[in-house]
């Protein structure tokens, strides 16, 4: 488990949202797939990056840029 402090009060209050949405465990991002709450990996963005960009921007360079 990671421990974060967040400053900037609206994405506090939209993490804790998120975080008090019924089921899906204690990850912070997660979808629901019929009754089931699947969490949302790195796979799953990665694959929606590369979806987006069409594979034109190296995910490497966006870490980079985010400070990731």
């Amino acid at each position: 488990m990671r421990l974060l402090t967040l400053r900037d009060k609206p994405l506090h209050r939209a993490c804790n949202s998120l975080l008090r949405r019924k089921g899906g465990g204690d990850d912070l991002l997660a979808y629901k797939v019929g009754r089931q709450w699947v969490d949302v990996r790195a796979e799953h963005l990665n694959e929606q990056f590369d979806d987006a960009t069409r594979g034109t921007v190296e995910r490497a360079v966006v870490r980079l840029l985010g400070g990731g």
